[in-house]
């Protein structure tokens, strides 16, 4: 109000007068007061809409219909046939689906009911019941992995007639499978880990996966068990003579290369919890399988003892490997997968880990197992050998057979000359797990060796065929009473 020079400017007004009069910031408080009004308006009608639409969108959620997943999986079939001349299959398999089709209409007429039921209560807690439901079905791994439809036009009549009266068959079968990765230098550029991987794995086999160190066991092992979740996988495997699916994991079980324990478990509370996840028994049951499997690998008298750690304390490491199979074994799957099951463990105990195993493969388990530099009694206790060689374009098949056909072949083919007293296991993966060298100079690979074989020749000739079509025999959900009784009496 006053100027530079001490003189009054403002006719009007002086002093503390002026601001609140003309209100300096361009507003009057009027017009602050209603803009504030508005906004509070516009948020509380913003708000109002918002629960509107949640509570909506829980009512529509609701009104679905809800059916046990594993119904659900009965209802569309654990495994798809695509091929047409199988229309006429058994009539037990039309009974299932209209018991499944049955038991899909009441449980539609029961979620009808629950929708009214559940009227009053809480809308947005049914919501985010559903949303944590679909968040877990797209977090899923599965997702990151490509993998092309596994088809086959392998599947003949008549194989369904072996599942009747089983569960289950454990017949496993993989040709032409790659595997590749990105380059983490390169994205546009993919490594190829496996390259034209094939065999096969019946109930009762006990199969070794060798070769030296880069060969691509553990990533045959793994892609053929379904724990690859990122990279390309192209090929075929079969289960049972149908393409493997999401349902797999429920007759495989897998051991890991190093053994992951609470330690502050007992060893009986480690089975027990395994059998309470993945088995629909209640708790008396889930006991009686625990000690059924816990007897099969010989660690029932020290089920009361922690489990400790590898610094010190609690089980030895051979009860720590068994206790790891036990903990698969109490689902009762029918396929077997191992990774270097005997890594950090001295000769005996090795042996008696393995001894364990072929217990289970007596049985009926197909078990396939991964194995670095065994002794030759441990070698011996193989029945099948599928060895790999690291090539440049991956890691490929030199050799798939029986244990016993090992040495004749390599003789025959001149990849090498075994020595008295030397151990066939290592003579093994000199001769087929490397290249050699001639002598005038040229290299000699293996897996090219073997591709030019009769033995390729009579394998392929096998898968043509299917391996589940040409196996003899009804194969069912592997009992392990037998190996309970004559485990049970025994310390280890």
């Amino acid at each position: 109000p006053y100027g530079f020079n001490g003189q009054q400017t403002c006719p009007f007004t002086t002093g503390r007068d002026f601001p609140v009069r003309y209100d300096m910031d361009g507003y009057s408080n009027n017009e602050k007061g209603s803009v504030v009004l508005y906004l509070i308006i516009i948020l509380v009608v913003y708000f109002l809409l918002a629960l509107w639409a949640m509570v909506f969108k829980a009512h529509e959620l609701g009104d679905q219909e809800e059916v046990p997943k594993f119904d659900v999986a009965v209802a569309q079939g654990a495994y798809i046939d695509d091929d047409d001349d199988n229309d006429d299959g058994d009539e037990e398999e039309k009974d299932t689906h209209k018991k499944a089709e049955s038991h899909h209409a009441e449980g539609k007429k029961k979620s009808k009911k629950r929708k009214k039921d559940r009227r009053g209560t809480n809308g947005m807690k049914r919501l985010f019941d559903n949303l944590v439901a679909i968040q877990a079905i797209t977090d899923s791994p599965w997702q990151t992995l490509e993998r092309p439809p596994l088809t086959s036009k392998r599947t003949k009549k008549g194989m369904e007639e072996k599942l009747k009266g089983s569960k289950f068959v454990s017949i496993i079968e993989w040709r032409n499978l790659k595997y590749e990765v990105p380059n983490c230098l390169d994205s546009e550029e993919k490594i190829v880990l496996l390259d034209n991987a094939f065999g096969y794995a019946r109930p009762g086999d006990m199969m070794a996966l060798m070769g030296p160190s880069g060969a691509g066991k553990s990533t045959l092992l793994d892609v053929i068990a379904q724990k690859k979740s990122t990279g390309w996988i192209s090929g075929e495997i079969l289960v049972n003579g149908r393409p493997q699916d999401e349902f797999f994991p429920r007759i495989a079980g897998y051991v890991e290369q190093f053994d992951t324990h609470v330690e502050y478990a007992t060893v009986e509370e480690a089975v027990f919890f395994s059998a309470q996840l993945r088995l629909e028994y209640d708790d008396e049951a889930c006991r009686k399988e625990t000690e059924h499997a816990m007897k099969s690998v010989r660690v029932w008298h020290v089920r009361e003892r922690l489990i400790g750690n590898h610094v010190g304390g609690g089980i030895s490491p051979e009860l720590r490997k068994k206790l790891s199979i036990a903990v698969e074994l109490v689902a009762r799957p029918t396929i077997l997968f191992l990774d270097e099951p005997t890594t950090g463990l001295d000769s005996v105990s090795a042996m008696a880990v393995v001894d364990t195993i072929s217990d289970l493969a007596k049985v009926g388990l197909a078990v396939i197992c991964t194995i670095h530099q065994p002794s030759a009694e441990l070698f011996s206790r193989f029945k099948r050998i599928q060895m790999l060689q690291p090539t440049a374009t991956g890691g490929r098949v030199s050799f798939f057979g029986d244990i016993d056909q090992v040495l004749s072949y390599c003789t025959e083919k001149k990849l090498g000359e075994m020595t008295e007293g030397r151990n066939i296991a290592n003579f093994a993966l000199e001769a087929l797990g490397s290249t050699r060298i001639q002598a005038d100079g040229s290299k000699l690979e293996p897996a090219d060796v073997f591709k030019d074989s009769k033995e390729y020749l009579k394998i392929c000739d096998d898968l043509d065929k299917g391996i589940f079509a040409t196996t003899p025999g009804d194969f069912g959900v592997p009992e392990f009473e037998d190996v309970f009784a004559r485990n049970s009496s025994q310390s280890l």
